[in-house]
């Protein structure tokens, strides 16, 4: 809740206290000409003072919590987000991809010593799926998080790894690259799943208004 720097009131700020506007004609009707010329000091800096602006857009009139530029850009994300999860979440169904299933990694991209493993899909940390949509080309480094957790079934080590390319695209050719604009590519298509299981994809994965609540997060933690 908004509280006033002068009085510290509630319901208004500084720029609009009437306690620090009575405070002011109180000095400058003052017989004191050092009072008088105190509260010309204090108006001159209260008509100078700078317009409060909006975090996110920088314009002047609301703030963030009224901002309707964000309000559209949470929007736009928010779809992009629920049309790239629908595709996943039909890509999970077709391939019987999820907890339980068996991936097949040859190796990594960046760490070349790792050898050939059978890992066991034991967890999907569904909130990262918030970043991007999986077909925008322009917006694809989110494909760079590790979202699934599995365990190597010969050493029992824990791995964090991306999702196969097919539960992301299905058959789409499209090349993905990291913040350092390297190529994920090879790297996406190294995972592959050697054993399906269940698909247990939670409700809220495709429901709009906790989508909305993560594109809300993610836009307000983004903005320049």
């Amino acid at each position: 809740m908004r509280h006033c720097g002068y009085c510290s009131g509630i319901g208004h700020n500084r720029r609009t206290c009437p306690h620090l506007e009575k405070r002011i004609s109180d000095l400058q009707a003052s017989s004191d000409p050092r009072q008088q010329a105190r509260g010309q000091c204090m108006q001159k800096r209260r008509k100078h003072s700078k317009p409060r602006r909006c975090k996110y857009c920088r314009e002047t009139g609301h703030d963030i919590r009224k901002c309707q530029v964000l309000e559209a850009r949470i929007l736009e994300k928010a779809n992009a987000m629920y049309i790239a999860r629908k595709q996943i979440k039909e890509n999970m169904e077709k391939l019987r991809f999820g907890i339980g299933s068996l991936i097949f990694q040859t190796g990594d991209l960046y760490f070349t010593d790792d050898a050939s493993v059978v890992l066991l899909v034991t967890r999907i940390h569904w909130d990262c799926f918030v970043e991007t949509s999986a077909f925008s080309q322009e917006d694809c480094g989110w494909n760079d998080n590790r979202c699934v957790e599995t365990i190597d079934i010969k050493t029992q080590r824990r791995r964090w790894i991306r999702l196969p390319k097919e539960v992301l695209v299905g058959d789409a050719d499209i090349d993905y690259y990291d913040c350092y604009g390297k190529s994920l590519t090879k790297m996406l298509n190294r995972v592959k799943i050697a054993s399906p299981s269940l698909a247990r994809i939670p409700g809220e994965f495709l429901d709009f208004e906790h989508i909305k609540k993560q594109a809300r997060k993610w836009c307000k933690e983004s903005y320049c």
